[in-house]
Parts: C-alpha cells; structure tokens; sequence
C-alpha cells in the first residue's frame, strides 16, 4: 500500500518567508498524480477542493472524505478541513474533536486564537481485514509562544494516545503534528509498537524541521518512503508499507 500525507495549505503556493503566494491546485494535483498512491490525507483543504482532487485523480468520488474543522487562516470564507481519499472501500467515518487549550496572543494589531482541532478517523476494508486510518494537524503551539510537552498540555496529549490506542488492529496515522519529536509527547503510542516512518527529515519550508509525519501500527513492515520539497509551505510525505506475513 502507498498512503501519502499534505498540509495543502489551501491550494496555495508559498514562497518560503511565511507567506502564500498564490492559489494553483494545478500544482498540487500534478504531484499527487505523479506518486500514484492508494490513499491520501490531506490537511488545509478548503471548500470543493477534495472534491476536484478525487475527480483527477481518479479516485472514487464516493470514498473522499471530509470534515470542517475551522475558519481559514489563510484564505477569508473559508473553512479548512481534513480530507482522506481513497479508492478502499470505506467502512465508518468519525470525526474527534481535541481539547482546546482557548490560546490568546495579540501581534501587532491582530489577535490570535487557538482554532479547534480534530481526528478524521476513517475504517476501510482492505483486503479480508478492517484497517484504521487516522487524519490529523494539530494546533501550532509555537506561533503562541508554547510547547506540547508542558504540563498544560497534558490532557491533549493523553487523549492522542486515548484515541489511537482505543482499538487493537493495523492503523495509519498520518497529518501535520506540528511537532518534530513524537516519542516526547505520545510515548504510550511508540511503546505500544508503533513506529514513526521517517524521524529528522524537514518537511516544512520556513523553520526546516519535521512537523509531518507518518506512524504506522506494530502490524505494519516499511519497504520505501520519500519526502518532496516542492512549491508548497509543507512538502508532500509518502510511504510504501506491507502487513506482516
């Protein structure tokens, strides 16, 4: 199975200085296009535009996913949303909401807020068992000045390991965690036998670290995996992964 992950940043471009620059899915369809992957998550979709993808990309318009999650930052009305596209027949789909922290930060003449943050929790068929697959992006504590390892935070981090340990059988989590060190923050989900794809490879332009990633169940070998810096603020991740025998 190839499972790819992108913060789409609402179709925008960037150019590398915090800024987006302008909107062209064009791009983003190409590349995904280019990788030929059996399910996507993507993150900062906005309106219609899972829709467009699932059509290009030949992916079975009834099996993309989506739920709105809050108000863009990046473009005016617009929701973002996390979306999950595949052509595997889909089983049940959830959405879970995270605690929010309710942040405050005043910059300059503009006050930022801590926006709700979720799980799109999607059961699939694949082959003659059901998988879970877990969507994420969580909040970007930095821009308030915070971390997630602080005791604050406590009750957002046991409930990511809550809700991914809930239910024994091969899961994939994938999305922008904002975070680079996983293992700090959700230790209960690497003791339980998950393992992180790739650890120390950027996947973001602006501060070049890891916000992206990709976990996978004890039930899961990795044969491949590549991380694309592209035109967009986040690259795209991808991986190539096989059930045990």
């Amino acid at each position: 199975m190839r499972i790819a992950t992108w913060n789409i940043g609402g179709g925008f471009t960037s150019n590398g200085n915090n800024k987006f620059t302008k909107k062209d899915m064009n791009y983003f369809l190409t590349e995904l296009k280019n990788i030929k992957t059996d399910i996507i998550l993507l993150q900062e979709v906005h309106c219609n535009q899972d829709n467009t993808l699932s059509e290009q990309l030949n992916l079975s318009k009834k099996n993309y996913l989506s739920s709105n999650i809050h108000k863009s930052h990046i473009e005016k009305n617009m929701n973002t949303r996390l979306s999950t596209l595949t052509n595997f027949e889909v089983l049940s789909k959830e959405t879970i909401f995270l605690p929010n922290p309710n942040l405050i930060k005043k910059k300059k003449n503009i006050q930022l807020v801590s926006h709700d943050k979720a799980f799109l929790k999607t059961e699939i068929k694949y082959g003659k068992i059901k998988i879970n697959i877990f969507n994420i992006q969580l909040l970007p504590l930095q821009i308030f000045d915070r971390n997630y390892s602080e005791e604050q935070f406590s009750n957002i981090r046991t409930e990511i390991e809550n809700i991914i340990l809930k239910e024994d059988k091969p899961t994939i989590i994938c999305g922008d965690f904002n975070y680079d060190n996983l293992q700090k923050i959700i230790p209960k989900v690497f003791s339980n036998g998950f393992k992180d794809v790739f650890q120390n490879i950027p996947t973001e332009v602006y501060k070049n670290i890891q916000k992206d990633h990709i976990l996978i169940s004890k039930e899961w070998n990795i044969k491949s995996f590549k991380v694309i810096k592209g035109k967009a603020d986040h690259f795209l991740c991808f991986a190539d992964i096989e059930l045990n025998n």
